[in-house]
């Protein structure tokens, strides 16, 4: 005996292939759009963390500078735009002792960029960690209120670039300061 096929009726209804299918693009859909957003922040934090570190050296540098035109007792004549000459007794004893003879200039590494250098008479050097490009606005490295050695404050005007995207973008840093020690009145120095 032949038994009749009957369908089978059954309250599990289950997906069709076009619904798995439409589930599938929207969830594909999904994904390619938080993978975008995730490039986008990571792009974004690059750029952030880039110009942190910029600014970071930068006021880094500009503190030393700061500190050792704060503590200096002359600026010598031969300091110009891009080259600070200073005495700084730090000893006391009104005498220019070598390792207090000091010169920052910038050491050019190619390309535009330099690292400020300091020098002593004693033979020590330290290069600073910032790479510098010159002003944009055409500003000296170093400003004087009046020509040394008859100066009494130093302006610093330091800049660099970074990335920033696929471009390039600058940061400056422009400070005044004033000599406490300066016995520049008399204009020589010990």
């Amino acid at each position: 005996m032949r038994k009749a096929l009957l369908p089978v009726e059954s309250d599990d209804a289950g997906f069709t292939l076009i619904e798995l299918t439409m589930a599938m693009a929207g969830v594909s859909l999904v994904m390619v759009m938080m993978i975008a957003m995730m490039g986008a922040v990571t792009r974004v934090d690059n750029d952030t963390t880039n110009e942190k570190e910029v600014l970071d050296n930068l006021r880094f540098t500009r503190l030393l500078l700061e500190r050792e035109i704060r503590e200096a007792d002359v600026v010598f004549a031969d300091s110009n735009d891009f080259r600070l000459h200073i005495w700084s007794d730090a000893d006391g004893d009104d005498t220019l002792d070598a390792d207090e003879n000091i010169v920052w200039t910038p050491a050019y590494e190619g390309g535009g960029v330099f690292r400020l250098q300091r020098r002593d008479g004693a033979g020590n050097t330290l290069l600073d960690d910032s790479l510098l490009v010159l002003p944009a606005d055409g500003s000296p490295l170093f400003g004087y209120d009046s020509p040394p050695p008859g100066t009494g404050r130093v302006t610093l005007t330091l800049e660099s670039e970074f990335r920033l995207g696929n471009s390039t973008a600058a940061r400056n840093l422009v400070s005044q300061v004033s000599l406490r020690n300066s016995k520049n009145a008399g204009g020589t120095g010990p």
